[in-house]
């Protein structure tokens, strides 16, 4: 979610008085691709989703650690090894 937001693909909702960071939306800003594979596949499922989740929801989504049977969609499979893959693969 950072590096999606570093790459000013996706914003938080305007700040109110009585919400805090976690229970902001999270909302498109730009479905253009990033170049990264994984970026890529978390963005589109942003994009998919109507309304907004939070950015608390979305973490549980792609980590895979949400339960709920609705929601099994958004994770990305194998995020963890296909991470450390590309890491490795940019450092060699």
């Amino acid at each position: 979610m950072i590096e999606l937001a570093l790459r000013n693909r996706i914003e938080l909702d305007k700040a109110t008085s009585r919400r805090n960071l976690v229970s902001r939306k999270v909302l498109l800003k730009s479905d253009e691709p990033t170049g990264d594979v994984i970026l890529d596949e978390a963005l589109k499922h942003v994009k998919e989703t109507q309304p907004p989740e939070t950015v608390v929801s979305w973490i549980e989504y792609l980590s895979g650690e949400t339960w709920n049977p609705l929601k099994l969609k958004y994770q990305l499979r194998n995020v963890r090894e296909r991470l450390a893959k590309n890491l490795v693969e940019k450092v060699f």
